[in-house]
């Protein structure tokens, strides 16, 4: 199925896909995510996205951020399929013209323009609890929660930073010759033990690059950081 959401600031459109992909998820609890954005991606993997993915009998989940004004062509192309997948395909449009929402609509597809709201909820997310998703490595979890935190006005820095936290934790607790020796109290320590059973030395240093990495491309410009940390928890 293929469902758009459009017209609205980042904060409405990222709670509309918060309910949507909750509800989805929780209907298809197995389903693997993915995500492209049109600061990221490459149009042999979307391509690859829409018609590779009827090969494989587990669900998939994919999100397109802003896509359709630049792969018109290739999305019309395929709308048909997308309408009749098994899968979810969400798209995420700052803006759509009439004639593509019809053109959607009368495909088969749900297109839903959005209402501004006045202002966001107050409600807290903590991000505790999303670095630990991250540690377990549940990145649906971890997606939703950073989902949920952006929606909630948290700062793109506020969550690297815990995500960093985290990581350093696991590293050194998973470098460490005696993990009772590097400071942390028994709970805490027992959870690192346990979520460093999740990765490799090896996965957790690779991460620690790409971390690095993520921050050095987004201060130049390179990368957009919103994207470029959700897309990192996805991959997890």
């Amino acid at each position: 199925m293929i469902y758009v959401i459009y017209g609205a600031s980042d904060l409405t459109l990222t709670e509309e896909k918060q309910k949507i992909l909750a509800t989805w998820l929780k209907q298809n609890p197995s389903s693997l995510l993915e995500a492209f954005s049109v600061e990221e991606y490459s149009r042999e993997r979307l391509e690859e996205a829409i018609v590779g993915q009827k090969l494989f009998t587990q669900r998939s989940t994919f999100v397109f951020r802003n896509l359709w004004s630049t792969e018109t062509a290739l999305l019309k192309k395929h709308l048909a399929e997308m309408v009749a997948s098994p899968d979810l395909f969400l798209l995420i449009e700052a803006t759509l013209s009439a004639p593509n929402s019809r053109a959607i609509s009368d495909a088969g597809g749900k297109v839903k323009k959005l209402v501004e709201k006045e202002k966001a909820p107050t409600s807290v997310v903590n991000l505790f609890t999303l670095a630990d998703a991250f540690g377990e490595r549940d990145r649906r979890a971890a997606w939703l929660l950073y989902s949920e935190a952006r929606y909630r006005g948290i700062a793109v820095e506020e969550i690297f930073w815990k995500v960093v936290w985290k990581l350093k934790t696991l590293l050194l607790v998973a470098t460490a010759k005696d993990p009772k020796l590097v400071g942390l109290k028994p709970y805490p320590l027992q959870k690192a033990l346990k979520q460093c059973r999740k990765f490799t030395p090896v996965e957790l240093k690779f991460l620690s690059t790409r971390l690095v990495t993520l921050w050095r491309d987004a201060r130049r410009g390179l990368i957009d950081f919103d994207h470029g940390l959700e897309r990192l928890l996805l991959e997890v």
